[in-house]
């Protein structure tokens, strides 16, 4: 394995699986437009909880987070914490 352990995904848009990212290794924290058993989280709606205890696990162990083309404000996930 290489150093990759996981991707939080905030955005709906797929990208992640278009370059190659395995969706095990992706959590949608706020849903998928391209998965319907994880549908899109409205803002200020509940977060499925598998999926932010998964974020908060991740948290835990990170020992590098790359925050990219995020606006890192306060969302309903609080996956900005990472």
């Amino acid at each position: 394995d290489g150093m990759f352990e996981g991707w939080v995904q905030q955005n709906h848009d797929g990208l992640p699986q278009k370059a190659g990212v395995p969706q095990s290794d992706i959590n949608e924290i706020h849903g998928s437009w391209f998965d319907p058993s994880n549908p899109v989280v409205p803002f200020g709606g509940v977060l499925r909880e598998d999926l932010f205890s998964d974020l908060l696990g991740k948290e835990l162990v990170c020992d590098l987070c790359l925050a990219l083309g995020t606006s890192l404000c306060n969302t309903p996930s609080t996956a900005d914490r990472l």
